[in-house]
């Protein structure tokens, strides 16, 4: 009697099952066993699922060629193990490849490993491009696959298209790194904090108060975020405070300055600064610069900073501008009181110590007074120039000679820029101030109209000015003046004096 069916092992592998399939199977096998041996130890799991899909293909395959064949026509469950086996064949060919090219290659073994959502999305695009052409080769048309897997993702599209905003800005979080785990960002001007990790739609940020949110992805995408980092970077921070017109911005400067030492959590490098930053209506605006690690409260370094402006002005006796509008009556006074004053100071002076009072108070009256900071310049060689200063308050430094050395140095009672008031000649010499300085200017009118009211200060005058032209030729030239030319250093000044400004003979 012959039987409906028949068993024909050989045929079936070369005709049905496929020698090849076997030949693959076989080599995803054994490319797994060389790959474990020489993988990181973590990447080793990811081989397992390669290697339970060989085994299937393998066991599925036996299991088709000794199979009974039904000669009565088509067999159902055969078309099933034949799309079963194919799907597990082409998975296992993906995983394989996946983990040679992805985490071998490109990751170094483990060492440089692409972020886990990275990863898992181009697994899961490679799983879906396998299963496909796995089922195209069991016999299954993948155009209907396809067209129903996109009549049902249409369906649920606009119930998931939030979350797949979000699963989007995760991967471009993901694959950007705009940050790592650790470090504190900024989003909005409230919510800061450190980052504890990011998954596909959020990341958990945890803030000063101790409280952890979940943040949407999409907000790093579309908004401004600002890194400070987790404590390895230095970063600026700036506060803003007022001053009063009255108070010297130089004054201020060091007062604050002073302040600053050993704050907790600023650095001493780059040096904390203070810069005017604007000139406002209750009061001059300053600006205090300083550099901080700490990323996660520097709120409370910025509050020990505000503390110790406070503390440095009431120490320098400096007030602070209020928003308020005021009044000043100026007092009726006489004018006589303020020169007098200015007199009895430029009485000190050695250019002015022979001079009559009343001579002194005509320059105090047609004079006037110039503050200047540390490190400016007042007046430069080589400049024009028809004034000349004398020091009230502070210290300058006299620069000259090829290498522009310093030359020497002036304090209150002493003058400079004689030369030019009296020949108009260019400056000879660079003065710059040494700290807050204070001068009184007299220009070539003022100068001109004390002459003409005391001619008989000429010849004092002169005699100050050749001692003082003495002076800054030793300095320059570095050999000593005698007497004789000092005598004739006087008499050319008294000429150019009588000759510059009219005075007679007599």
């Amino acid at each position: 009697m012959r039987l409906p069916f028949q068993i024909d092992p050989i045929g079936r592998l070369l005709n049905e099952v496929g020698l090849a399939g076997i030949v693959v199977a076989s080599a995803i096998l054994g490319a797994d066993a060389l790959l474990t041996s020489i993988l990181h130890r973590e990447l080793k799991r990811s081989l397992r699922l390669s290697t339970a899909l060989a085994w299937l293909y393998l066991v599925i395959s036996t299991v088709r060629c000794f199979a009974p064949s039904n000669t009565g026509g088509d067999n159902e469950l055969e078309r099933v193990f034949k799309v079963i086996a194919a799907v597990a064949l082409a998975l296992a060919l993906a995983q394989t490849m996946f983990v040679l090219v992805v985490d071998f290659v490109l990751g170094r073994n483990g060492k440089k490993p692409l972020r886990p959502m990275i990863r898992y999305g181009l697994l899961g695009v490679t799983f879906l491009v396998a299963a496909l052409a796995g089922l195209r080769a069991g016999g299954v048309a993948t155009v209907g696959v396809l067209a129903g897997g996109a009549v049902a993702i249409g369906g649920a599209g606009a119930a998931v298209a939030e979350v797949l905003r979000q699963v989007g800005a995760g991967i471009l979080v993901q694959y950007a790194r705009p940050f790592e785990e650790g470090d504190v960002v900024q989003i909005s001007e409230r919510r800061r904090g450190v980052v504890l990790g990011t998954n596909w739609r959020t990341t958990t940020v945890k803030t000063n108060d101790g409280v952890e949110h979940m943040v949407p992805n999409s907000e790093f995408v579309t908004q401004t975020v600002t890194n400070y980092g987790h404590g390895d970077r230095t970063f600026r921070r700036e506060i803003d405070f007022e001053g009063t017109y009255d108070s010297p911005p130089e004054r201020v400067r060091h007062a604050v300055l002073s302040a600053m030492r050993d704050v907790p959590g600023m650095e001493p490098t780059p040096a904390p600064q203070v810069f005017v930053s604007a000139f406002r209506e209750s009061g001059v605006g300053y600006q205090f610069r300083y550099w901080t690690r700490r990323a996660e409260d520097f709120e409370v370094v910025d509050a020990d900073v505000r503390a110790r402006i406070w503390y440095a002005f009431a120490r320098a006796s400096l007030g602070f501008p209020f928003p308020t509008r005021t009044l000043h009556l100026a007092p009726v006074r006489d004018e006589r009181d303020k020169h007098q004053s200015v007199a009895s100071r430029l009485a000190k002076a050695s250019l002015f110590a022979a001079l009559p009072e009343d001579a002194v108070l005509d320059i105090a009256i047609h004079g006037h007074e110039a503050p200047y900071g540390a490190n400016e310049v007042i007046v430069k060689a080589g400049e024009q120039g028809k004034s000349m200063h004398v020091i009230l308050d502070g210290e300058v430094s006299v620069l000259g000679g090829d290498a522009n050395r310093e030359l020497f140095r002036l304090e209150a009672g002493d003058f400079f820029g004689e030369m030019s008031l009296i020949t108009g000649a260019p400056r000879t010499a660079t003065v710059v101030t040494a700290r807050e300085t204070r001068t009184f200017v007299i220009d070539e009118p003022s100068f001109r109209s004390m002459l003409e009211r005391h001619p008989e200060v000429a010849e004092a005058l002169s005699e100050v000015l050749s001692q003082r032209q003495s002076e800054l030729a030793e300095k320059l030239e570095q050999r000593g003046v005698d007497d004789a030319q000092r005598r004739a250093t006087k008499n050319v000044m008294l000429a150019r004096l009588k000759g510059l400004f009219g005075l007679s003979d007599k």
